[in-house]
C-alpha cells in the first residue's frame, strides 16, 4: 500500500508538470519554455491564476499522496525506504559467487562440458552439469573400497589391473526424457592428487581420458563438497535442505539437553518431498547416550531466517570443553557381522523372491540387459511381479524404479 502511494503521488506531480507546460506554450513560446526552468514556473501561475490553480491542486493532491507513503514505509519498513533514498536500486546487483571453484574444462560425447556440481559421497565421485532432476551431462566415479577421508591419490592407466574405479558417463539429449549412459570399468587414463580443504571440501587436479571412439575427457582443477552440510562464514547453515543438515542440528540439540558430548545419532530416515516442501520433519530420533541405546519424538522446523530448529528448543548452549588431555585408548577391530546375520550370504535373485519382506527396506543395486541401472532401498515387488527400488534425493523427492525378473542380469544386496 505504501509503495502505490508513492507512486501515485509521483505520477500526479509529473502529469501536473506536464499539463502546466502544455497550457504554457499554449499561451506562448516563451513562456512555454519559462515553465521548464524553475522558479519561472511560479511566476507563470501568478500570472495566469485563473488557468494554473487547477494544476496547482493536482500537484498538491500528488505530493500530500507522496508524504502519507513515504510515512508509511518509514513505520513499517525503514530499510527499504533508506535503499529508495540512497539509490541502491539503481546499481546493479553483484555477480553470485561460485558455490564451488571448479575449473574444469572438457567433453561428454563430443559435447562441451562444464560441471557445475562435485560431491564425494558414500565412495563416489559426481560431476554434474545442470540442475534438474536428470542432469544434463554427469560423470561418476566409483572408487574402490577402502577410502573414508584425508587425501585423494590416484593415478590409472588404461593397461592397469582390476581393481579400479568404474566409471559412469551419462548425458540427455535433446527431446528425450531419459539420459543415456556408457559404464567402464577399465581401459582409460585417470589421475587425482586432491587434498582437504576445511570444513568439508577436497580440491586439487582431476584429469579423465576415455578411449577415442567415446570422445570424452575432462582435465583442470576441482573442487568438491565430501558431505550434505554447507557453511557461511565458517557456521553451519541450517537453512539448507539435506539429510545431513537435519542430523547435525538433531545432534546439537540433543547435546545442550542432556548437556552432554558423548551423544550419537543413529542415522535419521530421509524426509519426503511433501516433509521438504512444507519445511516441517517429525521423526523419532534415536541415539546413543554413552552405552545405551534411547529414543525421542521430534519435530524440526524450517525458519526463514534461522533454518531448521527442533521444535521448542530452549536449551543452553554447551559450556566449553575442558582443555584436559583424552586418555588414548586402544582402538578394538568391530566385530564383523556373523553369518547367521548377514543377508547378503547366499543372496540371490530367486531367494529375494522367496522371501521378500526379509529384504524389505534394504539398499540394493539392479542393473538390466539394456544396461538401465539403480541403487537404492527395496521396496518389494508388485502386482506385475517387477522389482521396485526407491530412491530418495534431497533436491527432487523420491523416484520409483520398477525392473522386470526377467530382464535383470545383476543384483546386489550392499548391507548386511
Amino acid at each position: 500500500m505504501d509503495a502505490l502511494l508513492i507512486l501515485g503521488g509521483l505520477l500526479l506531480v509529473v502529469f501536473s508538470m506536464v499539463w502546466l507546460s502544455m497550457q504554457a506554450f499554449s499561451t506562448g513560446l516563451l513562456w512555454g519554455w519559462s515553465t521548464l526552468i524553475p522558479p519561472f514556473n511560479l511566476i507563470y501561475l501568478l500570472a495566469h491564476w485563473k488557468r494554473g490553480k487547477r494544476v496547482l491542486l493536482l500537484t498538491g493532491m500528488g505530493l500530500i499522496l507522496l508524504v502519507v507513503g513515504v510515512t508509511m514505509m518509514a513505520q513499517r519498513n525503514p530499510e527499504r525506504l533508506s535503499q529508495l533514498l540512497s539509490w541502491q536500486w539503481l546499481t546493479p546487483e553483484p555477480e553470485a559467487r561460485p558455490e564451488l571453484a571448479i575449473e574444469l574444462r572438457g567433453q561428454i560425447n563430443g559435447h562441451e562440458f562444464r560441471p557445475q556440481f562435485a560431491e564425494l559421497l558414500n565412495g563416489v565421485l559426481s560431476l554434474r552439469e545442470g540442475g534438474d532432476f536428470f542432469a544434463r551431462h554427469e560423470i561418476s566415479l566409483h572408487l574402490p573400497k577402502g577410502y573414508t577421508s584425508g587425501p585423494l591419490r590416484m593415478d590409472v592407466l588404461p593397461t592397469d589391473p582390476d581393481p579400479l574405479p568404474l566409471v559412469e558417463i551419462s548425458w540427455q539429449s535433446e527431446g528425450s526424457p531419459l539420459p543415456e549412459f556408457w559404464r567402464l570399468s577399465r581401459g582409460y587414463s585417470l589421475h587425482l592428487d586432491m587434498q582437504p580443504v576445511a570444513p568439508n571440501k577436497l580440491q586439487g587436479d582431476f584429469h579423465l581420458i576415455l578411449p577415442n571412439e567415446y570422445q570424452t575427457s575432462i582435465s583442470g582443477r576441482l573442487e568438491l563438497y565430501t558431505d550434505q552440510l554447507r557453511y557461511v562464514d565458517g557456521q553451519l547453515d541450517r537453512g539448507h535442505d539435506s539429510l545431513d543438515t537435519l542430523q547435525a542440528v538433531v545432534l546439537d540439540y540433543l547435546q545442550r539437553r542432556w548437556q552432554r558430548r558423548d551423544i550419537r545419532v543413529v542415522p535419521m530416515l530421509p524426509p519426503s518431498a511433501a516433509q521438504w516442501r512444507d519445511g516441517e520433519v517429525t521423526q523419532t530420533v534415536r541415539y546413543h547416550q554413552g552405552d545405551e541405546l534411547a529414543e525421542l519424538p521430534l519435530t524440526l522446523k524450517k525458519h526463514s531466517i534461522k533454518g531448521w530448529r527442533v521444535l521448542d528448543d530452549n536449551y543452553a548452549p554447551l559450556p566449553a570443553a575442558p582443555l584436559t588431555p583424552a586418555p588414548v585408548v586402544e582402538a578394538k577391530p568391530a566385530p564383523a557381522p556373523s553369518a547367521a546375520n548377514d543377508r547378503r550370504v547366499g543372496f540371490s535373485l530367486p531367494q529375494l523372491l522367496a522371501t521378500p519382506e526379509r529384504y524389505h527396506g534394504a539398499q540394493m543395486r539392479v542393473v538390466n540387459e539394456r544396461g538401465r541401472e539403480a541403487s537404492g532401498l527395496f521396496a518389494g515387488i508388485n502386482e506385475e511381479g517387477q522389482l521396485q527400488i526407491r530412491q530418495v534425493r534431497d533436491d527432487a523427492g523420491e523416484v520409483l524404479f520398477s525392473f522386470s525378473r526377467r530382464e535383470i542380469v545383476l543384483l546386489e544386496l550392499l548391507e548386511p
